[in-house]
């Protein structure tokens, strides 16, 4: 193998790996370094990057009681123990209610607007 086929290949990987980067760019802005949504305000995000609501800043926790110092396993993403299945940094949903098996029992939302 010669000198120039070696360079040609570089080139070609070189170019390859641009192109790459350009295609991937826009995808790899979205996220912070520390694999946190940054973009949490995008339009319709009811979070925000903390995890408070936006209506109102307050920060409840996912079983919907004002009060709950947190009542679920920590949070994979984040280590917040008022996320529930889904981490609400950035979260585009809120629960609205829930009704408690075997009773009539519904919990509702206290900042639902």
């Amino acid at each position: 193998m010669s000198l120039s086929t070696l360079r040609g290949d570089r080139t070609y990987l070189e170019e390859k790996t641009r192109q790459q980067q350009q295609r991937e760019g826009p995808k790899r802005d979205e996220r912070s370094r520390d694999g946190f949504d940054s973009n949490a305000d995008r339009q319709g995000a009811k979070y925000t990057a903390e995890g408070l609501l936006k209506v109102n800043g307050a920060d409840l926790c996912d079983c919907l009681e004002v009060d709950c110092p947190g009542c679920f396993y920590p949070c994979p993403k984040c280590s917040s123990n008022k996320c529930g299945h889904e981490c609400r940094q950035g979260r585009k949903w809120t629960y609205d209610s829930y009704q408690i098996e075997g009773t009539d029992k519904v919990v509702t939302n206290p900042y639902k607007s």
